[in-house]
């Protein structure tokens, strides 16, 4: 197809008040807001600079759409404050009207996926919280994403390999930062099992418009645009993530894919606790997105590991 978007960056603000009452006033960083729905999103928040126990995720809420400024406000956090384990990168999933979240927790020796379904508290102004916990990835796994097609459900998985089975735990083996994918028919569709063979049974490999690192972060259903990042590092071993949207189709059940967005750090006008020369600064990683009531789409950002970033795209849904 060859098309192309155009975007254009838009400031993302963010009432940080509550976290700043429950971290005592540190300086703090908020970043990887995942998807809006029903008008609220999860973010992540940690001490800056960042400590490897300290991450919680946080349930905030849109509270404006301006032209050129998005006005959100952080409400609680949905996870611990906890000196063992660190909680990131949020991730809204939903299949039909279930919705789930998933995240990445991590230690100083590991990391791993963990995926909860979500209920809505009426007595909350429909605030959802975790209700059960359905799915935990191996140690060393995260980037599992999947998504309603309508017919059929997408699930990504990353990396792919097979398992090996070390110490009674299971550890994958495979090439880091390459997307597998399944389609699944609606009517053949088990959550809980899909999410137990997820790794057991082999990916077919996508096509990606990269041959660097790249993952998955999003998909629009609907508009079947794609949301990802390509990850990179320069000459001196600092890493490089660029946001990318590519149109998603399907020939003969193979997924299609026509790159028609890249954008970088130098894209943004943004200041951030790091400074050009930091391994981090480098960093713009698109973790959601929002379909407001306007009309338009916009894409939420994580910026050098520390801010939140939004671009609009030029069209209107």
């Amino acid at each position: 197809m060859n098309r192309k978007l155009n975007f254009k960056q838009v400031d993302f603000y963010l009432d940080t008040s509550e976290a700043r009452r429950w971290y005592r006033n540190q300086h703090l960083s908020f970043y990887n807001p995942s998807s809006v729905f029903n008008g609220m999103f999860f973010i992540r928040v940690e001490p800056f600079p960042y400590s490897a126990e300290l991450s919680t995720v946080w349930l905030a809420e849109i509270e404006s759409e301006e032209e050129e400024r998005i006005l959100a406000k952080l409400i609680k956090p949905i996870t611990d404050i906890s000196p063992v384990y660190s909680y990131e990168d949020p991730t809204v999933l939903r299949i039909g009207n279930d919705f789930f979240l998933s995240i990445v927790i991590s230690d100083k020796r590991t990391y791993y996926q963990e995926i909860y379904s979500l209920e809505f508290n009426s007595s909350e102004k429909g605030a959802p919280c975790l209700r059960e916990k359905i799915h935990e990835l191996p140690p060393g796994l995260k980037g599992l994403r999947f998504y309603d097609l309508g017919d059929r459900i997408i699930l990504f998985t990353r990396p792919q390999g097979e398992f090996l089975l070390k110490d009674r735990r299971k550890f994958i083996k495979g090439e880091k930062g390459k997307v597998g994918y399944k389609l699944i028919k609606k009517s053949e569709f088990d959550l809980k099992d899909m999410l137990q063979r997820a790794y057991s049974e082999p990916a077919n490999a996508l096509i990606c418009p990269s041959e660097g690192w790249v993952g998955v972060n999003e998909l629009i259903p609907d508009l079947r645009l794609l949301i990802y990042h390509k990850a990179d590092f320069s000459n001196d071993g600092r890493k490089i993530y660029k946001a990318c949207i590519s149109h998603i189709s399907f020939s003969n059940e193979i997924p299609v894919l026509d790159e028609i967005l890249t954008v970088s750090r130098h894209d943004f006008d943004i200041q951030t606790g790091y400074e050009p020369n930091h391994e981090l600064y480098d960093i713009v990683y698109p973790s959601g997105f929002y379909k407001s009531e306007s009309g338009y789409v916009y894409i939420l950002l994580g910026i050098s590991d520390n801010t939140t970033g939004c671009f609009k795209l030029e069209f209107q849904f």
